[in-house]
């Protein structure tokens, strides 16, 4: 565990060292192949019992490279639970490698270029992005696979729909929801990112949460699941999800910091930006009552991070700042390590371990 809470550690070092530093071209990509290594290395030479469903990808692609001669690189099964872009993309994985470690390798590069890019444009704001990142969402995309994928597709269309090109955005969605069907949800913020967010929007964000409480949330989970089995286990269920609550107060903390600071210094945040931190904010509430609900966040937290490092790195109070970020760094770093102590199954990242090349593992089934 240590180990673990030294990597976790060293990220909010590397950027508490850098944080006044000049935005020369060289420091600042020095900071992206510095948080490339720490990533790629440590995500994506993981041993196959770290994270888990890291066996549910290995197994697959292990049986398509034993019959690789007479697999076709579009071949898909039209009935299978698993979306049509990851098939072919598992295809290609297993036709250009030999090694089944090949999808936790090729996936984890993905996801760490898909993040870096994404958070790279923060005013020398890297590495507290993925502080934050780190403690629960990036986790998930490492691990949830065809979902990681998805994320790193929308991470695309976000970067352009910010800039005002939905075109891009609507073609990332759908190319994302071949890898997971829950990305066709994201279509829903183009409506959405109409709407100016003031103290009405929160108001009327309180009330579609009762609303979807009560009515929606059963019919929502049953036309995205396969089977039954998140229904059974919700309705089994007999106590509040402590995980689910304690990340939903943790978005909220970093959205009502965004907005204070925000609003006390005048910085001025993208309207997009707002509007879908606080629809991170309903879906991570939307988990306490349903867990589950909550893996859509994994789109949407992304956006709440980069706007509460991009106004916190903006206030122009050096003091403030640096208590305001410390004050989130211990309590972030304070949770890492208690779930992590306390209830490691949840993401299975301790004890870490890395993987073994040599050896294919064949008692690992889907």
């Amino acid at each position: 565990m240590t180990i673990i809470s030294l990597y976790y550690l060293s990220f909010f070092v590397l950027f508490w060292v850098n944080r006044d530093n000049i935005q020369k071209s060289n420091v600042r990509y020095g900071q992206i192949i510095l948080s490339f290594v720490l990533l790629f290395v440590f995500f994506g030479f993981r041993d196959i019992t770290v994270l888990n469903d890291t066996p549910h990808y290995y197994a697959p692609v292990r049986e398509k490279m034993a019959r690789g001669a007479s697999l076709g690189w579009f071949d898909i099964d039209v009935f299978s639970r698993i979306e049509l872009g990851y098939q072919i993309f598992e295809n290609f994985v297993a036709k250009l490698f030999s090694n089944p470690f090949a999808i936790i390798m090729v996936s984890s590069l993905i996801i760490t270029l898909a993040n870096i890019n994404f958070f790279k444009k923060t005013k020398n704001g890297l590495f507290l992005c993925l502080f934050l990142m780190l403690n629960f969402q990036l986790i998930l995309q490492y691990s949830a696979i065809r979902q990681g994928l998805a994320a790193a597709i929308i991470y695309y269309g976000f970067t352009h729909y910010f800039k005002g090109n939905w075109k891009i955005f609507i073609g990332s969605v759908l190319l994302a929801t071949t890898f997971h069907i829950t990305a066709i949800m994201m279509l829903l913020l183009l409506p959405l990112s109409k709407i100016h967010f003031n103290k009405k929007t929160i108001i009327l964000f309180i009330i579609s949460f009762f609303v979807i409480a009560r009515y929606l949330i059963e019919p929502i989970v049953g036309i995205f699941s396969t089977d039954n089995q998140y229904l059974g286990v919700n309705e089994e269920r007999e106590s509040i999800p402590i995980a689910s609550l304690m990340f939903s107060l943790l978005n909220l903390w970093l959205f009502y910091l965004s907005r204070k600071l925000s609003s006390k210094y005048h910085i001025e945040v993208n309207n997009k930006q707002w509007m879908y931190s606080a629809v991170c904010l309903l879906i991570s509430f939307m988990d306490i009552v349903f867990p589950i609900i909550g893996r859509v966040s994994m789109y949407l937290f992304p956006v709440l991070v980069l706007t509460f490092v991009q106004v916190i790195m903006a206030v122009p109070e050096r003091r403030y700042r640096d208590k305001t970020i410390l004050s989130v760094f211990l309590v972030f770093f304070a949770w890492f390590i208690t779930y992590n102590l306390v209830r490691p199954d949840w993401y299975n990242l301790y004890p870490y371990s890395f993987m073994n090349i040599n050896n294919i593992f064949m008692d690992f089934y889907y």
